[in-house]
């Protein structure tokens, strides 16, 4: 019976550790569907410049880090962990730069061309990074995962059509 309850008690965790972990997801896409409609209500209401934008979200989100690291408790760990493994700060730099260079690249297609554009580039990725996967790898996925993955990649199409066509005057 110790055996039997103790897995219980495992399998409880697990559903819970997966209930948490959906939760943390929905709440990131629900987040991230905001960001690049919200970078060009910014552009187009305070005329701000690529750097500009890219500079107050960096330190917003630097403050956010910090805050949350000294609540958490996590501040003292992470400075040991930095000074018991300098080469940490290479592969941190390294990083932070390739962020950047994406950060400039992704603000600046927003700007550019609008959030609607920057969200069908970034779903022709996904679908040529989940079809990479699938040849590279072997993943396998199921019809359903493929209806819906190209039903949301039609779904941007068709809304980038429309909205060109709409903007042309073209009748519907």
């Amino acid at each position: 019976n110790v055996v039997a309850s103790r897995a219980a008690k495992m399998d409880n965790n697990e559903g819970r550790q997966v209930t948490y972990g959906i939760l943390l997801m929905c709440l990131y896409v629900f987040s991230d569907s905001f960001t690049s409609t919200l970078q060009e209500y910014l552009f187009r209401t305070y005329d701000l410049s690529v750097a500009n934008q890219m500079f107050y979200v960096n330190v917003t989100s630097s403050m956010v880090s910090f805050v949350l690291m000294i609540v958490l408790g996590e501040l003292r760990s992470a400075f040991t962990f930095v000074f018991e493994t300098p080469r940490v700060l290479w592969d941190t730099s390294f990083l932070s730069i390739s962020a950047v260079c994406v950060q400039y690249a992704i603000t600046h297609t927003v700007r550019k061309f609008g959030a609607l554009t920057y969200v069908t580039i970034m779903t022709i990725r996904q679908i040529i990074s989940v079809v990479l996967s699938n040849l590279a790898f072997g993943h396998h996925l199921s019809l359903l995962q493929w209806s819906c993955s190209f039903s949301v990649f039609g779904a941007l199409i068709f809304q980038k059509l429309y909205s060109r066509r709409k903007s042309q005057g073209t009748p519907s």
